[in-house]
């Protein structure tokens, strides 16, 4: 799985420091075994953040004009 830049991490750390919340009520793990960046709000750890890498390679033109729903976990 590819890393994410340095850049990117940043980013995302800063997000989580400037919005409401302080960055201790998130627990963040990068490069997981499915996950780029996992994200779990940890008041209420049912609240949940991640972005994956999918296989598009073998993605047709059917697939391609029946895209499913996004998954919001």
């Amino acid at each position: 799985m590819a890393k994410l830049r340095r850049t990117i991490v940043s980013n995302i750390y800063s997000a989580l420091e400037n919005s409401e919340f302080s960055l201790r009520d998130f627990k963040v793990d990068f490069e997981e075994t499915k996950q780029f960046v996992h994200i779990q709000f940890l008041p209420f750890p049912e609240y949940k953040f991640e972005i994956t890498e999918r296989n598009v390679a073998r993605r047709n033109i059917a697939d391609m004009l029946n895209q499913p729903e996004a998954d919001y976990r």
